[in-house]
């Protein structure tokens, strides 16, 4: 991570996050399935996208996966979405959020966050209505889907395994495989439709809200080579479910960013996920970039050494 070299960048697209917060390229592509762009944006201080599912063509897999642009700047974000869409978000980008509706959760109701890195997202939501953001705080009603994730990741991720190579795994990950290597299709076919109904629920929350702000991840990096925290605030994590505010997202399929919104107190990134309805990536670029523009992010201080 260019901001603590002891620490991770985040993943699955740590590199790309990193290399752009580095300086050492202008831009990067990522993919995420349960928050590969967005940990790594939030854990490296840039700007990450997640767009509607679908948008940007992808290999066929889990059906979680979207692939999205990762920059320093929201309109360097847009411009980079724009050639992978072959639509211009760039327009609309400045047209602003007057009147917008948006609703901010601390927790989804469910998720565990350091005290820390809730108390930065939650100081840089209170400034969303100097924006011209109507805010209410409010949950979405819905239970962890991680029951929902979990078996579809599982299964995807057994597909293509070699037992040979289960060396070269991360750790924790062969245990991940093994779940899919045991489930049936009737396993599967019950998570797609738990998956269809924490969508619509999520559609319902939608139907009296523009826009959904939270934090991005729970905690701040932790060290470089784990791949999961440990713990977040006071509760043991296990592999991919302590990412709580990113997964829900890849059930629904819906767009979701994440920008810098300022430091914990050792001076490490903190990010604000904004999300909206499916297809409307265009307003959460333009509540971003609003953001943006209002709180300009400094990479001052950045250890490039």
């Amino acid at each position: 991570n260019p901001w603590a070299h002891d620490c991770t960048p985040g993943g699955s697209s740590g590199g790309s996050a990193a290399s752009v917060a580095a300086a050492c390229v202008p831009l990067a592509l990522g993919s995420d399935t349960g928050g590969s762009i967005r940990q790594p944006a939030s854990f490296c201080g840039v700007v990450g996208l997640k767009p509607t599912v679908g948008l940007v063509p992808t290999v066929a897999g889990s059906g979680l996966s979207a692939q999205g642009p990762i920059a320093r700047t929201v309109a360097d974000a847009a411009l980079l979405l724009d050639v992978m869409a072959a639509t211009s978000f760039s327009e609309t980008l400045e047209e602003g959020v007057e009147g917008v509706r948006a609703a901010w959760s601390a927790d989804l109701g469910y998720a565990a966050v350091e005290g820390d890195v809730l108390g930065v997202a939650a100081a840089a939501a209170r400034r969303l209505p100097e924006l011209g953001l109507v805010l209410e705080d409010t949950d979405p009603g819905l239970a962890d889907p991680w029951p929902i994730v979990d078996p579809i990741w599982a299964w995807n991720q057994a597909q293509d395994e070699d037992p040979a190579k289960r060396e070269l795994a991360d750790p924790g990950r062969w245990e991940v495989v093994e779940r899919g290597m045991r489930m049936t299709e009737a396993d599967l076919a019950a998570a797609h439709e738990a998956r269809e109904r924490y969508t619509a629920g999520m559609d319902t929350f939608f139907e009296a809200h523009d826009l959904l702000v939270t934090p991005t991840m729970p905690c701040p990096p932790f060290r470089a080579g784990a791949d999961q925290p440990g713990w977040v605030a006071g509760r043991p994590t296990e592999y991919l479910s302590w990412t709580a505010f990113t997964y829900p997202f890849n059930v629904t399929g819906q767009p979701a960013a994440s920008l810098p919104c300022g430091f914990d107190s050792d001076g490490l990134p903190v990010g604000l996920q904004i999300v909206g309805r499916r297809g409307e990536d265009a307003l959460v670029l333009r509540a971003a970039r609003a953001f943006e523009q209002a709180f300009p992010w400094s990479y001052d201080g950045l250890d490039l050494v």
